[in-house]
């Protein structure tokens, strides 16, 4: 089987060279019973008889030639050019037609011959990642109905508004009917949840991903750490759900504060037209924090509103929070709470809510050893 799967690993090309070689070279063997013996997936990172819609796949086996037509789940045809075809080898694209009606999962594939018989083979058709496109309404209303327009969303499982689940009705792979609850007070993130994975996106409220640790964001690169840190860097343990940073203050330094930022941006982080008839009661930071085991971490979260925030405290906004048990829970503080010169106290003017050039993270020099500042999911937030 490892030779197999080494096989395909050359380029395209080459496989299809090698397959019209092997056709001449099988010309003269005596015939015998058609059959497949596996088939390959272009992409190797899945399993054998496996694949995505428009995966290219390769089918090896013997008594292939003279294949007349390859339909799916007994209903759906594909299409393949049949001078690629050789009795022991055959290329072609996994197909998907809801209105042919394609599903996804364990099904057969019949490989019909001109001479009518029929070859037979398992395979796993792979649901892809949902992508969720927009909503319509674009806010919700309380009490009223919204669809939901995406990709891949056949089979949803699960459709929540900030943790809070919905009712919803499957229309098609593609459209999805929530109920808005009656009580419902703000927008937020709306996640919707299929058997191919997660997708989410604000519906109510404009949602700025700054950094998830994945490689997704603004500003995706690893955060870059100063002061007093004992050891910092990206993790990625049981309890969360992916990547995360985190940095831990060393109380032997002298330097007085230890720190993580991202990488400061060039334009504000917010698109002007997301803060439209806005004002800072609607703008706010939010992200995902744990302690690691270290309870009375004394968190400090700023924010950038000019240049030269290395020196400058008039342009550094912070807001204090104690994490007093560990878990990882989600935080959103609004823009106005944040006091400048790195001193949340100071609230004599507001921060510059539409020049947000970068977030940073600390922890406070008087709190308790060790301290541990871990997050993930940094965001801003447009209610």
């Amino acid at each position: 089987m490892n030779n197999i799967i080494t096989k395909y690993r050359w380029s395209l090309v080459v496989s299809m060279l090698s397959i019209l070689l092997i056709a001449v070279s099988c010309d003269n063997e005596d015939d015998s019973e058609s059959e497949v013996s596996v088939i390959v997936p272009n992409n190797l990172s899945l399993e054998i008889n496996s694949g995505f819609p428009g995966e290219l796949v390769f089918v090896e086996g013997k008594g292939l030639s003279d294949i007349d037509k390859i339909l799916f789940d007994n209903k759906v045809e594909t299409i393949f050019n049949p001078a690629m075809n050789s009795d022991v080898a055959v290329i072609f694209t996994v197909p998907f037609s809801s209105k042919q009606g394609s599903r996804f999962g364990k099904q057969e594939i019949a490989f019909e011959k001109k001479n009518g018989e029929v070859i037979k083979a398992d395979f796993d058709l792979l649901q892809p990642e949902p992508t969720i496109l927009g909503t319509n309404p674009l806010s919700p209303i309380p009490g009223e109905t919204a669809i939901v327009r995406g990709t891949w969303l056949n089979n949803t499982t699960e459709v929540d508004l900030e943790g809070v689940s919905l009712n919803f009705r499957q229309i098609d792979g593609e459209k999805i009917a929530i109920d808005i609850p009656e009580d419902l007070l703000d927008g937020g993130t709306l996640t919707v949840v299929t058997p191919g994975g997660i997708a989410k996106t604000g519906f109510g409220v404009v949602i700025i991903d700054v950094t998830d640790f994945d490689g997704g964001g603004l500003s995706p690169d690893p955060w870059q750490t100063f002061g007093d840190v004992l050891s910092s860097g990206v993790k990625n343990e049981a309890d969360s759900d992916g990547n995360f940073f985190e940095l831990e203050w060393d109380p032997a330094s002298t330097n007085g504060f230890a720190g993580g930022q991202s990488n400061a941006s060039a334009t504000p982080m917010i698109p002007l037209p997301a803060l439209e008839s806005k004002t800072i009661a609607d703008v706010f930071l939010r992200m995902d924090v744990n302690c690691g085991n270290a309870p009375g971490t004394k968190m400090n979260f700023v924010l950038v509103d000019g240049p030269n925030d290395c020196c400058d405290g008039n342009v550094n906004w912070q807001f204090d929070y104690t994490k007093e048990t560990c878990g990882w829970e989600t935080v959103e503080f609004n823009l106005d709470d944040f006091g400048y010169g790195w001193f949340p106290g100071n609230q004599d003017r507001q921060i510059n809510f539409k020049n947000i050039l970068r977030v940073k993270i600390g922890v406070s020099k008087d709190g308790p050893d060790p301290q541990k500042f871990q997050f993930d999911n940094v965001q801003l937030i447009v209610k």
